[in-house]
């Protein structure tokens, strides 16, 4: 049937994007009414110091560990009704690869790439994959600090809040209920269509074109034509990617090294699909056209970013 298969997909991301998004804007108004904003941040507080941020946004990369839409929600709201400016929006979102990064070695990469491709190649993966992460976020750093200057940043918190804060929790997650439903609202008028037409964009034959670029990769750091494989199964999902390897790996289609440099190269040019898929138009709904363009750009330039240096560490390898 007709566009069958694109509103499955359709339908199944929304179904997981929607509630995080809304517990994003909720957590945030809920945070910002009590007055724990600081307190939820203090796990990626030396993170966001580091940075020059304000002590808000520690708070944002916190709630990224558990999940990226929720977090970035959050960070829509400080933004809009906080004063969080939108420097520090672009900055929040580049040392959000290391929260991001944990959570996804904690949660899906250890056990899958120990698993598939036992301990010694997938310990290297890990560490591998861990160093882009953390060069990603070690840039966010050193822009924070040349674009922010410290102790001017301090987000504005609504007065009306210290009456709701002592009239009960209750009655303030009672409210916050109500207040997050505008500008979820406002969110999903966007968000629904930009999704939907990325989703056609890829299954019209963006994938298709993507995957391309694994030959000449493939090439250069010369790894077998059955490297292809992977990274074409790993550019949807990653999972896949390190589960089609483990196969290949343990027949000697690939050695343990290829493996590797063909596993790392994969995640970057997957990391690239999501941009495509599902980031952009979250990110346009989430803080505007430019803000949201913006960063999109940032996120998709620091792969592009880590490729050459990626590219170094990979022949260094033996």
């Amino acid at each position: 049937m007709f566009l069958l298969p694109e509103i499955r997909d359709f339908l199944r991301l929304l179904s997981y994007m929607l509630p995080m998004l809304f517990l994003g804007l909720y957590l945030a108004d809920v945070l910002g009414k009590s007055g724990q904003l600081e307190r939820v941040g203090a796990i990626m507080a030396p993170l966001s110091n580091g940075a020059n941020l304000s002590k808000g946004c520690s708070s944002v990369l916190t709630l990224c560990m558990l999940n990226k839409e929720a977090g970035f929600s959050m960070l829509s709201e400080l933004n809009r009704k906080n004063g969080l400016s939108d420097k520090e929006v672009i900055i929040v979102t580049m040392l959000a690869s290391l929260p991001l990064c944990v959570r996804s070695i904690i949660f899906f990469v250890a056990p899958v790439s120990l698993s598939m491709l036992g301990m010694r190649v997938g310990i290297i993966f890990i560490v591998v994959y861990f160093f882009v992460q953390l060069l990603k976020t070690i840039i966010g750093i050193s822009a924070g600090r040349l674009m922010l200057n410290t102790g001017e940043n301090i987000l504005k918190i609504d007065e009306t809040v210290k009456d709701e804060k002592f009239s009960g929790w209750t009655n303030l997650l009672r409210s916050s209920v109500m207040d997050t439903l505008a500008p979820f609202n406002r969110i999903l008028k966007i968000v629904i269509p930009s999704l939907f037409i990325a989703i056609l964009l890829i299954n019209s034959g963006v994938l298709g074109r993507l995957s391309q670029m694994a030959s000449p990769l493939t090439h250069i750091l010369s790894l077998p034509s059955s490297s292809c494989l992977v990274i074409v199964s790993g550019l949807p999902s990653m999972m896949v990617g390190i589960a089609t390897a483990g196969p290949l790996v343990a027949s000697g289609g690939i050695t343990p090294l290829e493996a590797v440099r063909t596993l790392v190269i994969t995640s970057l040019l997957h990391s690239l699909y999501t941009v495509l898929r599902m980031s952009f138009p979250v990110n346009i709904s989430l803080f505007g056209p430019k803000l949201g363009g913006i960063v999109t750009g940032v996120t998709a330039l620091m792969e592009l970013v880590a490729l050459p240096v990626l590219a170094v560490l990979l022949f260094g390898i033996n």
